[in-house]
């Protein structure tokens, strides 16, 4: 009888891998709930918990001057509580660190606002070099004259308007990438 009932657990489990498409979750999935779900675990053994500060710093503190220049580095809460942490920022020189010194009132208002919750009573402000940002894409150089006739002449006798339009800036974009040197293996960058 024992034998018996060691067995039937192990005929109720469900078979691991593949899920019934009913059961499956597709679809699109935006890239900023994925980013914070990866970040999540790293962010919160720095004292960031859900990464919201991080994410959402220029929103925080205002896309100024003060959001490019400073960045959340941890919270550091008391021990078993999740309000009156400390925040600690980074800044890359002292003068930036003497101003926002006096930004300290307004910085933690603004954040206790963001959490909606008064998390943050102090300002921690360290001398350090920020993170590398990405660096936001430029727009393209202009096409030379010759390429930019070229392409006129193949779409001369396209009527539709919208179609005509995006045939353009594709042939653009193709002889951009026809114009840029390759990289050392060969391959077209772009």
């Amino acid at each position: 009888m024992d034998e018996d009932a060691k067995k039937e657990p192990a005929r109720s489990r469900k078979p691991s891998g593949i899920l019934p498409s009913a059961q499956r979750r597709g679809g699109p999935v935006q890239i900023d709930l994925l980013g914070a779900k990866l970040m999540r675990p790293l962010l919160g053994k720095r004292g960031l918990g859900e990464g919201d500060i991080c994410f959402h710093w220029a929103a925080i503190v205002g896309g100024s001057f003060l959001a490019t220049n400073s960045a959340p580095e941890r919270i550091q809460f008391p021990k078993g509580e999740r309000s009156g942490g400390i925040l600690h920022l980074r800044v890359p020189s002292g003068a930036l660190a003497t101003q926002l010194q006096h930004l300290t009132p307004q910085i933690i208002q603004r954040v206790n606002g963001f959490y909606g919750y008064p998390a943050i009573a102090d300002v921690r402000i360290h001398q350090r070099p920020l993170p590398p940002r990405p660096r936001k894409a430029s727009d393209p150089p202009p096409l030379p004259e010759p390429a930019r006739e070229r392409l006129a002449l193949q779409l001369q006798n396209v009527d539709h308007p919208a179609l005509k339009d995006a045939l353009a800036k594709l042939g653009e974009a193709m002889a951009r990438r026809d114009m840029t040197p390759p990289d050392k293996k060969g391959r077209q960058r772009g």
